[in-house]
């Protein structure tokens, strides 16, 4: 849990890990309407991916899914560790017969997220931060 935890922390420097993490994360492993994926090496994580799926009535109640927190170690970046978890999400919302896949990032890694067949779409973000 610590290494997935500091891992985490490469998205958001500056937070420490809390107390309240490791409680959010041991409620994701029991959460079925997500899917936290970590990709290991030598027992430690060097990466990780969450799926969520949420029901939907439109579409056919055909549900979406949503990729969230995809990271991978700093020094084991460049090793396609992230496309194999992206691929894994993909995989696994395709067998949950999700219409479509939501996604956000920063602008810099869109490229990443191009080459492993996503597309910008017409739709804006909008966000609010509490």
């Amino acid at each position: 849990m610590k290494s997935f935890l500091r891992l985490l922390y490469q998205l958001s420097p500056g937070e420490g890990l809390t107390e309240k993490q490791e409680k959010v994360y041991r409620e994701l492993l029991e959460d079925k309407s997500q899917s936290v994926w970590l990709y290991e090496e030598d027992g430690e994580v060097i990466g990780t991916a969450t799926l969520m799926v949420r029901k939907n009535v439109s579409h056919g109640g055909r549900s979406v899914a949503y990729i969230e927190n995809v990271v991978v170690d700093a020094i084991n970046r460049r090793k396609k560790i992230g496309v194999v978890l992206v691929n894994h999400c993909l995989d696994q919302a395709r067998q949950l017969d999700c219409y479509k896949v939501i996604l956000t990032c920063a602008h810099r890694i869109i490229p990443f997220y191009l080459s492993a067949g996503f597309h910008v779409h017409e739709e804006v973000v909008m966000r609010k931060d509490l």
